[in-house]
């Protein structure tokens, strides 16, 4: 990702409707998923490709959860240490430097994408995660709607339900959770993204659709996003911009 890129989600993403809204989907999953931990041990949580660390952020308020986070960015564990976090680590999630089966749960938001062999990357979350732990993907959805935000954040590809079910399955995880998300608010930003297309701006540098727009419109889409996590506890949705998965190692 631009190193542009990563000072502005840091300025961001505590505020912005997108990491709000999304967040607090992930974290209703988690909780409904939520593996037992080890005896008394604190259940151990890595965020894969934890960016600036606003999940880390929230994870470490979580009771009974010891967070760490892993990113191939120096500068995104500068931001990390920003916030005051610690735990954290530089590799590839290609390449994990974590022991087999050492994992309770691996959330990987947001981060298949920019991974050339995604494959891999889900192999090796494979070998880490615990027997009975899980993982928690998240991935944008559907070509059509590839943008620049795409291509400013590097992006290698945008997701279909099948294609990341097949990933999952094909790296030998149980599939126990798989929907898109952010649906609610898909007409609009397919609306939007879709006219830039159309009408794109000559000889300028492609930026990602991070900016926090007025404080009620924020709140808005924030708690719109957010609302989708009561109809995911109980149906799964059949478009959205982004797809959300929840796996274990299959075989139990």
């Amino acid at each position: 990702m631009d190193l542009r890129e990563y000072g502005v989600m840091f300025r961001a993403e505590s505020r912005h409707w997108w990491f709000r809204g999304s967040r607090r989907v992930v974290q209703e999953l988690l909780e409904r998923y939520r593996p037992v931990g080890r005896g008394r041990a604190p259940l151990r949580v890595v965020d894969l490709g934890c960016g600036t660390g606003y999940t880390l952020s929230r994870l470490e308020r979580v009771r009974g959860i010891e967070a760490c986070g892993l990113d191939l960015s120096k500068a995104a564990l500068g931001f990390c240490r920003r916030r005051g976090l610690d735990g954290l680590a530089v590799g590839r999630v290609e390449e994990l430097p974590l022991a087999s089966r050492s994992t309770e749960v691996l959330l990987a938001l947001d981060v298949l994408e920019h991974i050339a062999d995604d494959g891999a990357a889900v192999r090796e979350m494979a070998r880490v995660v615990h027997d009975e732990g899980i993982v928690i993907i998240t991935v944008p959805a559907h070509n059509w709607l590839w943008s620049e935000h795409d291509e400013a954040l590097r992006h290698k590809r945008r997701y279909q339900r099948r294609s990341l079910d097949h990933l999952l399955r094909e790296a030998g995880f149980e599939v126990l959770f798989l929907s898109y998300y952010n649906t609610f608010l898909l007409p609009a930003i397919a609306a939007v993204r879709l006219w830039r297309r159309m009408w794109p701006q000559r000889e300028r540098k492609p930026t990602s659709d991070v900016s926090v727009p007025s404080a009620v419109l924020n709140s808005l889409l924030g708690s719109l996003l957010g609302a989708e996590r009561h109809v995911l506890a109980r149906s799964r949705l059949p478009l959205g911009v982004s797809l959300l998965a929840v796996a274990r190692v299959g075989g139990l």
